[in-house]
C-alpha cells in the first residue's frame, strides 16, 4: 500500500466544483501521491468520472520562461 494516497469521497458531488476537483486530482500525482482511493458509491459513479477525466488528459505544470 502506498505511503501517501489521495481520496475522492466528496468529488463529483457539486458540479460547480468539478474543475476544481479536476485540478487537485491533476496535481496528486505531480506531489508524489501514487494512489487515487475511489468507489462506485462516491458520488454515485460521478468521483470515478472525474478521476477518469484527469487521468485521460495529462497535467502539465506551466513551463518556466527565464
Amino acid at each position: 500500500m502506498p505511503v501517501l494516497g489521495q481520496g475522492t469521497w466528496y468529488p463529483g458531488e457539486s458540479p460547480a466544483k468539478q474543475r476544481d476537483e479536476i485540478v487537485a486530482l491533476r496535481a496528486g500525482p505531480d506531489l508524489g501521491m501514487t494512489m487515487i482511493d475511489t468507489a462506485e458509491m462516491y458520488g454515485d459513479g460521478t468521483s470515478e468520472e472525474l478521476v477518469g477525466e484527469a487521468r485521460r488528459r495529462p497535467h502539465r505544470p506551466p513551463s518556466s520562461t527565464t
